[in-house]
């Protein structure tokens, strides 16, 4: 792990393989370990950068309130702090906190995950749809009832250019529940969009 002054805050970050820089940010309340079951996979065609958000793992907390705004900035400042212009990013936005913690990672901080939290629910994501301009995945579990596909309408309406996978046999979290097929669809999505 290294640590980077990004901007007003120091960020804990982690580099794996070689190609077309990757940046893996975590889910809400999630550290950069959320991703151990990808970087294996991926770093064999990109090089992965995995982060662990304000207030998460070992990066710095500011103990105030922040934004959405606040999360992309700080990983944009990473990235220009480590030298990297433009990469491919993931984001499971839709995991549920809870199945990091069964999992034995050290939890975040109360304080910490509630301005976390709290920038999330102020976030007006559907607002910001028609600005994502880059080839996305748009990936669902048939089974999740809490982020079902009713929602995937409105996503790939929104979203140019996207591409929707729906993992026929998963729940909320395609992630961890299926693996090797999670790696193949995303890492064969990424790889289409490289260059």
């Amino acid at each position: 792990m290294a640590e980077v002054q990004a901007g007003s805050i120091v960020l804990n970050y982690e580099r794996q393989g070689s190609g077309e820089p990757l940046v893996l940010i975590p889910y809400l309340a999630a550290d950069h370990a959320c991703y151990a079951f990808q970087v294996a996979d991926y770093a064999k065609h990109f090089t992965c950068i995995s982060i662990d958000l304000r207030g998460t793992g070992e990066s710095e907390d500011q103990a105030r309130a922040y934004t959405t705004q606040d999360l992309a900035d700080d990983v944009a400042a990473l990235m220009q702090a480590i030298g990297i212009d433009k990469a491919h990013v993931q984001k499971p936005d839709y995991i549920e906190a809870l199945s990091d913690f069964v999992r034995g990672r050290p939890a975040q901080r109360v304080d910490a995950f509630i301005r976390q939290s709290d920038a999330v629910i102020a976030h007006d994501v559907e607002a910001q749809l028609a600005r994502i301009v880059a080839p996305t995945q748009i990936t669902f579990g048939r089974h999740d009832a809490i982020t079902s596909t009713r929602f995937a309408e409105r996503l790939t309406n929104g979203i140019a250019h996207s591409q929707l996978h729906v993992f026929d046999d998963c729940s909320h979290a395609p992630i961890y529940e299926n693996v090797a097929v999670f790696n193949a669809t995303t890492l064969a999505f990424l790889r289409g969009n490289a260059d």
